[in-house]
């Protein structure tokens, strides 16, 4: 079922959108993360880079663990990491163009929710003709811990409106993770396949 069926069937006027792999593929290596921080991370906790390499853990997971366990230091290095990988090892982007065509005649309000930095999503947005289309835009840069916790979220919602109002559009196992925890609705795009997500 499309999007725009599923809207039909289930209006909402809030919705969320993730950006990597919902809105736009970005052609990165992110087996390539860890290179420049592998060092430094393991220095404080061998184990946890070991878990994310092997895929016990995937990037958001293992992200969330360092910060969780060391702090806004390590939060605030990690986001310094995460732009200049991104800047350095995005080779181009796939558009959804089937998504970004319903978001510009989509009733309600629309939001980005995404573990991707401010410095890559806002210039694609930009060239995709939908930056004006977004009430907030919530990065990396501006949260704590990414999805699948919730802290994202606590930026879009406001309590005046019911969570029923609510639906999040994603590709990955922490965009419906973090609708589940948000307590709002998910909805999976499909588009790309599968590729790993952060």
């Amino acid at each position: 079922m499309s999007l725009l069926s599923h809207l039909d069937k289930n209006p909402k006027s809030q919705l969320i959108f993730d950006f990597d792999n919902t809105l736009v593929h970005l052609m990165i290596n992110w087996d390539e993360w860890f290179e420049g921080i592998e060092r430094e991370l393991s220095s404080l906790d061998h184990d946890l880079i070991v878990k994310g390499k092997n895929g016990q853990l995937n990037l958001s997971e293992l992200q969330n663990s360092f910060v969780e366990k060391f702090g806004k230091d390590i939060r605030n290095k990690i986001i310094v990491h995460n732009r200049e990988f991104e800047q350095k090892a995005l080779k181009g982007i796939k558009i959804n163009q089937e998504l970004v065509d319903q978001i510009k005649v989509l009733f309600g309000k629309k939001y980005l929710w995404t573990s991707n930095t401010r410095q890559t999503v806002v210039p694609i947005l930009n060239q995709m003709g939908i930056l004006q289309f977004m009430e907030k835009i919530i990065t990396r840069d501006d949260v704590t811990y990414i999805k699948p916790k919730i802290d994202g979220f606590e930026f879009i919602y406001d309590p005046d409106i019911p969570k029923n109002e609510y639906l999040l559009i994603g590709d990955s196992g922490s965009d419906e993770k973090a609708s589940g925890e948000a307590g709002i609705d998910f909805y999976k795009i499909t588009y790309f396949g599968d590729f790993a997500n952060l």
